[in-house]
């Protein structure tokens, strides 16, 4: 193996080349997906969290394709008896269908199992346990080792991801009912040799299952990994998992199913999401773009297989306001003939709807389905056959999908990273939003960076036109507003028109920010590392958003700063999130007391001549008072607080 954290800052791991020095890909030390989704689809089909109930054990076949990644990160429980591998649709390259279950270093929160860990062996990861299979019987048959009863799956190394090296590798065990006794290593594969393979198929595996003692009720197997601890590191990813009698080495290679592969993205033509009041017709796609696969053989003399395409369009409230006339059809072949499917009425099919014009935030989803409408026709899983694509008009741009497969890497002092963001009516910018990867960032309290504001110079970001104070990244383990926010000290009303807005860096330290694989967005993301712009180069979107829209009003009777305080120190944000900043402009030593509002004193910071960052995370939403007093302890300047989670 390796030691991973400093072998892979001299590798990038972007389709197995080596990119500029400048912006690279690193993997990530956590994923915040496991309790963040916001463009991903939720809260439908919330019954497979539901606790599975019968008499019994499963009975055969056994199977499982992953397709609720769509609307969760986690193995479905009626199926599997653990959760600590990652079920997604964004990690794997050219999946089986839609959804994989992914293998790594992270525990089911998406943190690393031990984060400090650094060593050149891997250790036990993840693991995918079944319920409980009753392999004595199936039906009225008595199975036996004649009966040919195999468990396949199908596994990639790497993906999008991280590249298991060969001290890494994906296991499976059997358990034996009567013994209780679980088997290990019946079946393994070790990671690559070659640090910059990029693994691109799915393999099989195929494992007979012919000794009695596992033939009983009560069998399970279960799939693991081993892998570095301290991060996403070593990447398996799996699908179609299948157990099952009259299975055969050589006959057993397909499957008669049309699927999806990806969710379709949101029909705009440059972001995943927008704010309301910049949306216009201009902004929106005629086209879906579909990435279906056959994984079948067809027919004898005829391999390809009709296949219909539809969708449908709902609003927040959930009722139908379109639906596709005259659906379109076409032959498709399978895809290890000529993979995803080409044909434009399959592949890009219309989109006739025109969004109306909006007087407030909306959310739209399209429900889009396939369907096989041969006569006789029979898919073998119609559930990977619809996915819902959601678009929000909110208040914020995005160009990511909510999901971030591996990390952006923007190294050297003074670095400046940029999105190009046209608006369509004059807006305020209030604040940005930037998923730092916590591990990659170093220190958080030596990472300082500004926010940034750039005209348009002609296609690349031009003149300066602001430059706000210095922050340091922040980093939110809960559910709520996972992705950090930075507010400006002093929101920027903006004509409408064409801006770069981004970050500089202000340290050595390199600051990585999550970046997703599949919103493939770089032509709108500019870099300057030696005092000239350039075009990202790296296939995808790194997770910054962009906050519009008016200031929001303090309560009334509450105010900034009291009119009599002498300003000794300079305090913001206010409202604050998880932090605030205090500038000591006295050039004297201070004091901050924080009381609430039943005056009882909650901390007390020493203030020397500069700059201090408080965290104020421990601390529920509410007024506070700031108290500052001088080197003798008397009282120079009072404010309120305002901390809204």
């Amino acid at each position: 193996m390796r030691n991973k954290p400093f072998l892979l800052l001299l590798i990038s791991i972007f389709s197995g080349m080596i990119l500029p020095a400048q912006e690279r890909l690193v993997p990530l030390s956590s994923n915040i997906n496991y309790w963040y989704g916001d463009l991903a689809v939720r809260g439908e089909n919330a019954q497979w969290q539901a606790p599975y109930q019968r008499a019994g054990s499963l009975t055969l076949p056994f199977k499982d394709d992953f397709y609720y990644a769509t609307y969760t990160n986690y193995a479905k429980q009626n199926l599997w008896s653990d959760s600590s591998v990652y079920i997604n649709i964004g990690k794997a390259i050219a999946p089986l269908s839609i959804g994989v279950a992914t293998f790594d270093g992270l525990n089911k929160k998406g943190a690393a199992y031990n984060p400090n860990l650094v060593s050149n062996s891997s250790f036990a990861a993840d693991t995918l346990t079944s319920k409980p299979i009753n392999l004595l019987t199936k039906g009225t048959l008595t199975l036996t080792p004649a009966d040919s009863v195999a468990l396949t799956f199908y596994y990639q190394g790497r993906g999008y991801g991280d590249m298991p090296e060969p001290g890494d590798s994906l296991l499976v065990d059997f358990f034996k009912p009567r013994q209780q006794k679980w088997v290990k290593n019946v079946w393994g594969v070790p990671g690559f040799s070659n640090a910059n393979t990029n693994d691109t198929i799915f393999k099989r595996a195929f494992i007979m299952i012919t000794d009695t003692a596992y033939l009983r009720d009560g069998f399970r197997f279960r799939i693991r990994n081993k892998s570095a601890l301290n991060g996403d590191w070593d990447n398996w990813h799996v699908d179609y998992v299948l157990l099952d009698n009259n299975r055969s080495v050589v006959k057993d290679t397909a499957y008669d199913d049309v699927t999806y592969g990806y969710v379709p993205a949101p029909p705009f033509h440059k972001y995943t999401a927008m704010p309301w009041q910049q949306f216009n017709q201009a902004e929106q796609t005629f086209t879906i773009t579909n990435r279906l696969r056959y994984n079948g053989i067809g027919s004898a003399g005829s391999p390809s297989v009709n296949t219909t395409y539809k969708h449908l369009i709902y609003n927040a409230s959930g009722s139908l306001i379109h639906t596709m006339v005259n659906p379109p059809s076409d032959n498709i072949t399978p895809f290890r003939l000529n993979g995803w499917v080409k044909q434009t009425s399959l592949a890009q099919p219309p989109l006739s709807y025109t969004l109306p014009t909006l007087t407030d935030s909306a959310t739209f989803s399209i429900k889009h389905f396939v369907y096989r409408d041969a006569l006789g026709a029979t898919d073998i899983n119609l559930n990977n056959d619809t996915v819902v694509t959601r678009f929000k008009f909110h208040n914020y741009y995005a160009f990511d999908d909510g999901s971030a497969e591996r990390a952006y890497e923007l190294r050297g002092a003074g670095a400046q990273l940029a999105y190009k963001i046209s608006l369509n009516v004059t807006d305020t910018l209030r604040a940005v939003r930037i998923y730092f990867d916590k591990s990659s960032t170093q220190q958080a309290s030596s990472s300082f960076f500004r926010l940034c504001i750039w005209s348009d110079g002609g296609g690349f970001p031009g003149t300066l036109l602001y430059r706000d104070s210095l922050q340091t990244p922040k980093f939110i383990n809960t559910a709520y507003n996972a992705i950090p926010e930075y507010t400006l000290t002093s929101p920027k009303v903006l004509g409408n028109g064409t801006y770069f807005i981004g970050l500089q860096k202000f340290t050595t330290n390199d600051i990585v920010i999550g970046q997703d694989a599949n919103s493939i967005k770089n032509t709108y993301l500019y870099f300057n590392t030696d005092g000239n712009w350039q075009q990202s180069a790296i296939p995808g979107a790194v997770m910054m958003r962009y906050i519009f829209g008016k200031k929001e009003q303090l309560p009334i009777g509450i105010t900034e700063n009291n009119p009599q305080d002498v300003r000794v120190v300079k305090m913001y944000p206010n409202p604050a999130n998880d932090y605030i900043t205090l500038d000591n402009i006295s050039g004297q030593e201070a004091t901050l007391e924080v009381l609430n509002v039943a005056g009882q004193l909650l901390d007390k910071v020493s203030l020397q001549n500069g700059r201090t960052i408080v965290s104020t995370s421990k601390y529920p939403s509410g007024l506070y008072f700031c108290m500052v007093r001088n080197s003798a302890g008397v009282l120079v300047q009072q404010q309120r607080l305002i901390i809204q989670h």
